[in-house]
């Protein structure tokens, strides 16, 4: 893994109180640059981060990416939220709710594990299944939790 040199580092609290995903955010905070903590956030701050942030308006910077300084937030998939609960968090949360995939909401554009399992091999971090390790130069690291790298 590359590292990353994230202007703002933050974890949203379902992920910090599940041990599984803290598991596999320790295991690439040590690639992550940042002088610092990581900011535990609700759903509250990490809507008013977007807004602030303009992270919704911004433009895709495609071939320019380095000289993107991003935001990391490591999140987790919610699909075990029911659908009142995602009606209620999109009533409260518009922001987070924005554009095709719903990115920010933690719904993704999917309905579970399927056809990201089937796609890439790699297991969500809500997956009750242990994390699936990948080979990097000097051993062996657990796979990653959902990471939202925005910029």
């Amino acid at each position: 893994m590359l590292p990353v040199r994230p202007r703002g580092l933050f974890i949203k609290k379902e992920a910090y109180e599940d041990p599984k995903s803290m598991a596999r955010v320790e295991g690439m905070l040590p690639f992550v640059e940042f002088p610092g903590e990581p900011e535990v956030i609700d759903d509250d701050a990490w809507h008013a981060l977007v807004i602030d942030e303009g992270l919704n308006r911004m433009p895709r910077h495609g071939r320019h990416a380095d000289e993107v300084e991003p935001i990391l937030v490591f999140n987790q998939f919610l699909y075990h939220h029911s659908p009142e609960e995602r009606l209620r968090r999109e009533e409260r949360y518009p922001e987070l709710f924005r554009g095709q995939h719903k990115h920010y909401s933690g719904y993704g554009g999917g309905t579970g594990a399927g056809a990201a399992t089937r796609n890439t091999g790699a297991l969500p971090a809500w997956s009750a299944s242990p994390p699936t390790p990948f080979i990097r130069s000097g051993g062996v690291t657990s796979a990653a939790p959902t990471a939202t790298l925005v910029t």
